[in-house]
Formats: structure tokens, C-alpha cells, sequence
């Protein structure tokens, strides 16, 4: 897993490096076909800053460069002038190489404030990221980068000071054009892949596009909005500073949650709740379950397995995996940006009454009373719950199922509780909401569900994802 702690400030003098340890394994830079592109390409991707009641952060950003080794620098931008309060990106064509820094030197600067600019003070000095950028031949390497917080301070004597902190969001690899005079055009529904996911394209031959097998369902490359909207009905603070753009990858993603009669196949079935029946999520099945369950159904379908006897991700896999937690929501959003992909939500708890928006799109407190002798009583709702049949309620838009209800999903990220990265892999977070939690536990925002690998629960499951082209 692209296990990281990155952090870039903006000061004079001093530099503060961030530290990335980036996903298993070395891509081999070496082409063996002539139909690669000879070069690579790196495209540097910042997301907006919080305006914090600005207009406007306009930035001269004098030199972007990155390092080969410890060797010299290689500017691939200069004297640019960004507004940090809008979206912004560096191209650049690159010889294939490793290269362990990236470096932004920033000068002058002024802030608009109510329809007036103001010049504003910038430290000098240069702002570098550590780390393991391996541009390949024939690729795009897509860094994201994002704003942890307001970028422009306002000073007791009424001018501004400008100190960005930037943090590393993902890292990805996708395909160049075989064929095309126009270097930096980007192939159609192009095999990004996501390196929190331990997976990188192998750059040895041109990778081919896999076929959608049944019950996953095809979705293309993109991005999100990861988090609550401003003011969301039941968001807690801690949800509205984790807000970002995320970025994903071409996948192919299991259009409901793996049944109990699907794992059944595989391996014993685990679930608390199996007088629902095979055609029912499978439960009470642990982090480290699951991800052996991918295993192994890779391995019964001759794809490289994705995770090792440790279970740390495996690089460049073909089979199945957790979805990261950014794929998971942006999934589950499936580019609405509303509570649920069905609306916003109206009655945030079961004893509220039921929630029009959220009836529709997943079994929860309020409508997942079980026809079968359950595990579970609430008494609350004064009455059994569990588990429903998959594919019982109205799918998103991009065709996948029970993504906020029926049980939870366990994800491929390590988080903790405060919403850090949790760099030790003691926990790893869990999504959705499962039969049993009231609406506001079912938003697509919701993320303050931890659970240890070896964790069972009769409401927490999982679906698979794969990283394709």
C-alpha cells in the first residue's frame, strides 16, 4: 500500500520535505515493443484552496522542477501564474526515469478581497516533495495534489501573507496513445490505477483491455468530490476538513456486494445471517477474509493475485481488490454530489420516520425488517433486522447496488479514528451504511467506522474492484 506522510509549506529559508514512501515494487522503465511512446509524461494536478471569503489568490509560481536522483533539476514550468483558488495542472514531457523530488519555487502574489486586490507577502524560498516518481515510457504519471487549509492570512496590520500547505492525494499511470502524432492526448477511458491499491501498469508491453465479465460493471477513469456539502444534514467537522478532489482509475467494479452463495463457492461462509439466503451480502466476514477471498478467486481465474502471504498489496496485480476509500466514495456518489445518490437526506434517524431519499437506494433501520429468523433485535425500531437479497433496491448511475445500505463494505485504506492516515495498518476503514444504522450512518460521506483486519460483524461485508484499462 502507498503508505504516505506528505506534507509542503510554503516559508523562507527553510525547506520542509515531505517523506513518501511510494507502492511496492520497481517499475521497469525498459520498452520491448516500438509501438510505446518513446517518452513519459508527468502532469502535476493542484486542487482549489478553501477560499476562506476570497475572490482570489493570484500566485507566481517562477519554477516547477523535478530531480533525478541527487543529480540536477529539470524545470518543466516557469513562470506561471495561478489563482490557487481555482483547479490547476503542470504537463510536462519527460525522458522515462526515477525521479525523487519535486520542487516549486513561488515570488510574488496578491489577494482580491470584496473587488479589490491587495499585494500580498510571500516567504521565499522552495517547497520540495521527497518521494519515488517513476515516469515510464509510454505513460502519464498524474500526481494530485490538495489544500489542507486556507492558503492566504490575514496580518494585524491588514495585509495578507500567503503559506499554502499542500498534501499528496494519489498518484497514477495512464496509457499513452499508441498511435498519435499528438503526444498529449490521453487515451479514451485510459487504465489509471490507483496506487493505494498497491498496483501499477507494467511497462514491459502495451497492456491489453479486459473484457467486463459478468456482474461488474465498467467504470471509467474520473474524479469526485469526496465529502460532505457545506452544511450536510448529520456531517461532522471532522468529515468537512477531510473534503478533496479525488481522482480514480479505469475499473471494473461488482455491481453488488459479494454474496454469501459467491463466497460460499470460494471458501466457508462466515455469515451471522445466513437464513437470508445465498442470493444475500455475505456478513461477519473480516477485513483479512475478504481480501483472501480475492486472492483466491484471482488465482481460480488465472489473474495475479493482488495482495502477498502478508497481505500487503502486490504490484502491478490483475485480480481483485478492496477499493481504496476515495474509490469508494467517488463509486458511490457516482457523480452526484448530493446526500445520497438518490437526494439529500430529510430524516436523519430511524425514530424520525423513514427517509424518502434513502428508502429508495438502501436497506437501513427503518425498512430492513427481516421476513427470516434474524441475529439481530433492535429495540428501537422493536423489531428484527438483517440483511435483504442484493439488487432490492434502485442502483446508482453507475449501475452498482446497496453501495449506502444492506451491510457495510470494508475498504482497502488504513485510517484513524481522527481521519489520519494510519501508517502502522492497525485499522482499516469501513463504508456504507448496513441494515441496522439510521439514515445520517448512510450517507456516501460518512467515514467514522474503523475496524481492526481481524474485525467481524454481522453487518459488515464487501465488494471487489479491478484495475483495467
Amino acid at each position: 500500500m502507498n503508505r504516505t506522510t506528505k506534507e509542503l509549506r510554503f516559508i523562507s529559508v527553510l525547506t520542509v520535505a515531505a517523506t513518501v514512501t511510494a507502492c511496492g515494487g520497481v517499475v521497469d522503465t525498459e520498452t520491448t515493443g516500438s509501438e510505446l511512446a518513446p517518452e513519459a509524461k508527468i502532469r502535476l494536478q493542484l486542487a482549489k484552496a478553501p477560499d476562506n471569503g476570497l475572490q482570489a489568490i493570484n500566485v507566481v509560481v517562477t519554477d516547477v522542477s523535478l530531480r533525478i536522483g541527487s543529480g540536477g533539476w529539470t524545470t518543466i514550468a516557469s513562470n506561471k501564474t495561478i489563482d490557487l483558488l481555482q483547479p490547476s495542472e503542470f504537463l510536462a514531457t519527460l525522458p522515462p526515469a526515477t525521479y525523487t523530488e519535486v520542487r516549486l519555487k513561488i515570488a510574488s502574489a496578491s489577494v482580491k478581497v470584496n473587488g479589490q486586490t491587495f499585494v500580498a507577502t510571500v516567504p521565499s524560498g522552495e517547497v520540495k516533495l521527497k518521494g519515488t516518481f517513476q515516469l515510464v515510457s509510454g505513460f502519464e504519471t498524474r500526481v494530485s495534489l490538495k489544500y489542507t487549509k486556507g492558503v492566504a492570512t490575514k496580518q494585524n496590520n491588514g495585509t495578507y501573507r500567503i503559506s499554502p500547505v499542500l498534501r499528496l492525494v494519489s498518484t497514477t499511470k495512464v496509457a499513452l496513445p499508441q498511435s498519435t502524432s499528438d503526444a498529449g492526448t490521453i487515451a479514451a477511458d485510459a487504465g489509471s490505477v490507483q496506487p493505494d491499491a498497491g498496483t501499477i501498469v507494467d511497462a514491459g508491453s502495451a497492456p491489453s483491455v479486459v473484457q467486463t465479465p459478468a456482474g461488474f460493471v465498467r467504470v471509467a477513469a474520473g474524479s469526485c468530490v469526496v465529502g460532505p456539502q457545506n452544511g450536510e444534514l448529520g456531517s461532522t467537522s471532522s468529515e468537512q476538513q477531510q473534503r478533496h478532489t479525488a481522482l480514480y482509475g479505469s475499473l471494473l467494479v461488482k455491481e453488488t456486494e459479494v454474496t454469501q452463495g459467491e463466497y460460499l463457492a470460494v471458501a466457508e461462509n462466515p455469515s451471522a445471517m445466513r437464513n437470508c439466503g445465498s442470493n444475500c451480502p455475505v456478513d461477519s466476514v473480516s477485513w483479512n477474509q475478504a481480501v483472501d477471498y480475492a486472492n483466491r478467486l484471482a488465482q481460480n481465474e488465472g489473474l495475479m493475485p493482488c495482495y502477498n502471504s502478508v497481505r500487503s498489496p502486490i504490484s502491478g496485480c490483475t485480480g481483485y481488490r478492496l477499493p481504496t476509500d476515495d474509490e469508494w466514495e467517488c463509486l458511490a456518489r457516482a457523480g452526484t454530489t448530493t446526500t445520497f445518490y438518490t437526494g439529500n437526506i430529510t430524516q436523519p434517524y430511524a425514530n424520525e420516520g423513514v427517509d424518502p431519499a434513502l428508502d429508495i437506494a438502501a436497506w437501513n433501520k427503518v425498512n430492513a425488517r427481516t421476513s427470516y429468523v434474524s441475529a439481530y433485535y433492535d429495540s428501537i425500531m422493536n423489531a428484527q433486522l438483517g440483511s435483504q437479497p442484493v439488487k432490492g433496491k434502485q442502483a446508482n448511475a453507475f449501475g452498482l447496488y446497496d453501495m449506502l445500505g444492506n451491510v457495510r463494505e470494508w475498504t482497502e485504506t488504513s485510517f484513524l479514528a481522527s481521519g489520519a492516515q494510519d501508517l502502522s495498518g492497525t485499522f482499516r476503514r469501513v463504508r456504507g451504511g448496513g441494515y441496522a444504522d439510521d439514515a445520517v450512518d448512510c450517507r456516501a460521506a460518512h467515514n467514522n467506522y474503523y475496524g481492526e483486519p481481524t474485525m467481524r460483524t454481522m453487518d459488515v461485508g464487501f465488494r471487489l474492484v479491478r484495475s483495467v484499462l
